[in-house]
């Protein structure tokens, strides 16, 4: 088995109560088949506890949130009563595992962590290199595809490698390093400004706001599930004649880190996305890519709007926060997911 991960995976740690936000809030925990056995005979006040919010629904099991939204287990402190009481190896493995991410296919298998964790924002927005991945052998033998799949498969691979390579060849402009992966550019970035790698900002009349229309119907589909999306989604719709001069004014912020934070979540939204071409037996990764592009210019609004708010400011902290919401809204949901992949035609 070769396993492959970006290097910032063996420095993340979770932080706890020091978070500034919690993955204990927003999402119901699914209780998998283990922990739920175990739940069901653990003595004392925290098995009673347990068993008095687990809800069984068919072969489903799971905590629901309290009304507050937030896991019925977590504490005035942001810390959970079960890890507290019984220990990490008593968490569900929803809990153990988020927020990685792991995607097996044949012999191969490819990990990654979840932008909806702000702790991973912060290592990977801070970091001013390329993101470096990292490959090991594991002696386990992965289950057994056809030689038909084992080809597609190193096909993508090899074709995700490429797109990352070209994402992070900093002697082109961003915009130009998109539109090599078929990606439509960000709206404001022409052209390379300084060895900063900052983007010279259009006028808003040159930004083509038919890619931005036609994202918009498809917000209004999405599962909502990130706090806030609603709110988000109105002023997205309320200043929609706006978005080309909010978008230029974001990058006449001043702001050099940005185009280099927009090819962290390019190369982040492809590692994580291209291999999904195997399952749709698509070499060249085309709905991946559309949501790629799509997620981009999301996220491109977003800041733009968060900028304004911010008077005329945008920094790290915004840009953590803004890769937060979206992949809570976006990336916790496959409907949501298959909804940015179905969008449109590359």
């Amino acid at each position: 088995m070769i396993i492959e991960y970006p290097e910032y995976y063996n420095r993340f740690r979770c932080i706890a109560d020091r978070c500034p936000d919690t993955c204990c809030a927003g999402w119901e925990v699914d209780v998998d088949e283990d922990m739920y056995y175990y739940y069901k005979v653990v003595p004392g006040k925290i098995g009673e506890k347990i068993r008095s919010h687990m809800v069984e629904d068919g072969d489903e099991k799971y905590f629901p949130l309290t009304k507050e939204g937030r896991c019925p287990f977590l504490d005035d402190k942001n810390l959970c009563e079960i890890y507290s009481a019984l220990g990490e190896e008593s968490l569900c493995r929803v809990c153990t595992e988020y927020p990685r991410y792991y995607m097996e296919i044949g012999n191969y298998e490819q990990i990654d962590l979840s932008v909806s964790c702000m702790e991973l924002g912060r290592l990977l927005f801070s970091d001013s290199g390329k993101i470096v991945y990292e490959r090991m052998e594991d002696p386990a033998d992965g289950e057994e595809i056809s030689e038909e799949q084992e080809a597609l498969l190193q096909q993508l691979i090899e074709g995700r490698d490429a797109a990352i390579a070209a994402l992070q060849d900093r002697s082109l402009p961003l915009n130009e390093r998109l539109a090599v992966l078929g990606i439509t550019p960000l709206s404001a970035i022409t052209e390379t400004r300084d060895s900063s790698g900052f983007a010279e900002a259009a006028d808003p009349s040159d930004i083509a706001m038919s890619e931005i229309r036609d994202l918009l119907p498809l917000l209004h589909q999405l599962e909502v599930l990130g706090s806030g999306w609603t709110e988000i989604l109105a002023e997205i719709d309320s200043r929609q004649a706006e978005l080309p001069s909010l978008i230029c004014a974001l990058y006449h912020a001043g702001c050099a880190e940005l185009p280099l934070w927009f090819e962290k979540i390019a190369v982040y939204l492809v590692w994580r996305y291209w291999i999904d071409g195997w399952f749709e037996e698509d070499p060249l990764a085309l709905s991946s890519r559309r949501l790629i592009e799509r997620s981009l210019i999301l996220m491109e609004i977003m800041s733009a709007l968060r900028c304004e708010h911010n008077d005329g400011v945008f920094r790290l902290e915004d840009m953590i926060d803004i890769a937060h919401i979206y992949s809570r809204q976006v990336e916790h949901s496959d409907e949501n997911v298959e909804l940015f992949k179905a969008i449109a035609e590359l």
